[in-house]
């Protein structure tokens, strides 16, 4: 997805801000009410830390997964958009975020030089009850 494909505006018409930052860590869960999740953790500024991630990208029961394969789908984009084959290697890396300001969480992420964008909200519309971000703090 290119940066013109991107929201400009949340539902109630604030305008995202557009931000320079580095993932300082990622993880992948099984959290323990069983959902599988994924997390990009990142570093905006000198004192701003915020995540990107946290679908339920699979139900992990046992030996038992469902979902529709959010989990890869989610990974790869993550690593395609910032540039990494391995998803360890996405830390340290930096990329531009598109977020909801301070308080808020990231919306999009892309590649740091290239326009290259993924923005669950629009690429996976309809397909998750909602964004679950963690908010920026300083």
């Amino acid at each position: 997805m290119k940066f013109n494909d991107l929201p400009k505006t949340d539902k109630r018409g604030r305008e995202y801000a557009l931000e320079n930052a580095a993932i300082e860590s990622v993880s992948i869960s099984n959290e323990d009410y069983g959902a599988l999740t994924a997390w990009l953790n990142l570093k905006i500024g000198e004192y701003m830390g915020c995540g990107f991630g946290g679908f339920m990208l699979g139900k992990a029961d046992g030996d038992n997964l469902s979902g529709k394969g959010y989990c890869a789908e989610f990974l790869v984009r993550c690593m395609n958009t910032v540039g990494r084959s391995k998803w360890e290697d996405l830390k340290g890396c930096p990329l531009r975020c598109l977020t909801e300001g301070l308080g808020g969480g990231v919306v999009a992420i892309g590649h740091f030089l290239e326009d290259k964008w993924f923005c669950p909200s629009v690429e996976f519309k309809g397909e998750f009850e909602g964004i679950q971000t963690q908010g920026a703090s300083r």
